[in-house]
C-alpha cells in the first residue's frame, strides 16, 4: 500500500471515521468499517455534493451538463493501453 494511503486511512481512523478490524481472510488482512460518525460525515458530504451539482447545472446549462457528464463516463471507460500503476508505485 502507498505511504499516501497508508496516512489517509489512519487518519480516518484517528479521526473516528472509520474502524480499522482483524480480517477474516488471514491474520494480514484488514477490514475497513464505517463508523456512525464517519457515515454522518458521508451524509452531509453527500447534501453538498449535491447542492454543487444543481449549482453547477445552472451556471453551465442543463443540455451542456449532460453531454459534458455522458463524455466524461466515456473517457473513464475508454481503455488507453496504459497499465495501472501498482499500489507500491
Amino acid at each position: 500500500m502507498a505511504c499516501a494511503q497508508k496516512r489517509a486511512k489512519f487518519g480516518l481512523e484517528r479521526d473516528g471515521l472509520i474502524a480499522i478490524e482483524k480480517g477474516r481472510r488471514d491474520r494480514g488482512s484488514k477490514t475497513l468499517r464505517l463508523t456512525e460518525a464517519g457515515a454522518a460525515r458521508f451524509r452531509a458530504a453527500a447534501k453538498e455534493w449535491a447542492q454543487a451539482q444543481k449549482q453547477f447545472e445552472v451556471a453551465f446549462g442543463a443540455e451542456r451538463t449532460v453531454d459534458l457528464r455522458a463524455l466524461l463516463h466515456a473517457v473513464a471507460a475508454t481503455d488507453l493501453g496504459i497499465n495501472a500503476l501498482s499500489a507500491d508505485e
